[in-house]
């Protein structure tokens, strides 16, 4: 049984998809089709069955990928334990981002970790806080990137920042917003987020609030594509204060900016990689990175 067949699995099962679980795998869909094909021949058991919505485990293949999660997170605690051992951090670890690097800090994490950890490499995997959730916990990705307020279960994390929120519009709704409420802007057209990104679910919070449903005209969770849609005209979005702010500087995009429109920040990772030493040292620079300056 090879380890790849066991991370193939638990990553369909999780997604209930060939193409999504090969694309988080950087792999290919017929490898991870051959790999879960390889899996049931070895156990003599199927462990999926195709339907419309996709790949749906059999009874066999639920109660299997609680083992074969069992033993993943076994192997990544002795793949920790020695590390542990080495006298210099000799690792490969890959980060789910949900913001533009400059806001992240990517570029200064990235020349810390090469100062400090030579033998340490990092990519960097751009997605949005829903799905970074769900490939930390099958995986995919060792370290991630979180807007929201807690933590899921599984997962540990550092508080890193309250991020400031805005409403970013076409610049010729400039003269609407200047002295805007909830309940006016809920008349707006509105390019919401899926439900994988938190903004969706804070926003619709607020306009719960006011008594307001905002009409929904398009969704998109990446900032470049939002800010695409609200350059055309077409809607208006909730985005973080700084991308917006870049955006504006360049034309186009006008902004309001309401009370209490905020998200919280946190860097988090599988809480059975809470001890190895690659994961502890990245999190300690990103820890420093993040942490207020000296008064």
């Amino acid at each position: 049984m090879e380890l790849h067949h066991l991370r193939s699995f638990v990553a369909v099962a999780e997604l209930q998809s060939v193409a999504q679980a090969a694309e988080q795998l950087h792999t290919t869909p017929p490898s991870v089709s051959a790999h879960i094909k390889a899996l049931e021949q070895e156990l003599a058991v199927a462990l999926f069955v195709r339907t419309p919505r996709g790949m749906a485990l059999t009874r066999a293949g639920e109660a299997l990928r609680r083992r074969a999660e069992q033993a993943l997170r076994a192997v990544d605690a002795v793949l920790a334990e020695a590390a542990s051992f080495q006298d210099e951090i000799h690792s490969e670890l890959t980060i789910g981002t949900n913001a533009t690097p400059s806001f992240l800090k990517l570029p200064q994490l990235l020349g810390e970790v090469r100062r400090r950890h030579p033998r340490l490499g990092l990519s960097f995997q751009s997605s949005v806080t829903g799905h970074i959730v769900k490939q930390l916990s099958n995986r995919t990705l060792d370290a991630g990137f979180l807007f929201g307020e807690t933590i899921p279960d599984g997962l540990a994390g550092t508080r890193l920042s309250e991020v400031s929120l805005v409403v970013a519009a076409p610049a010729d709704w400039a003269p609407t917003l200047r002295d805007a409420s909830w309940e006016s802007v809920a008349a707006l057209p509105w390019i919401a987020s899926t439900p994988h990104c938190p903004f969706e679910a804070i926003s619709d919070g607020h306009f719960a609030r006011h008594g307001r449903t905002p009409p929904k005209v398009g969704l998109a969770d990446d900032g470049a594509t939002k800010l695409d849609l609200v350059r055309a005209g077409l809607g208006a979005a909730v985005m973080e204060r700084s991308e917006a702010e870049a955006a504006a500087a360049h034309g186009g995009i006008a902004m309001w900016m309401p009370d209490g429109l905020a998200s919280a920040l946190h860097f988090a990772w599988p809480v059975s990689r809470a001890h190895d030493p690659a994961l502890t040292a990245v999190r300690s620079i990103v820890a420093r990175l993040w942490s207020p300056p000296a008064a």
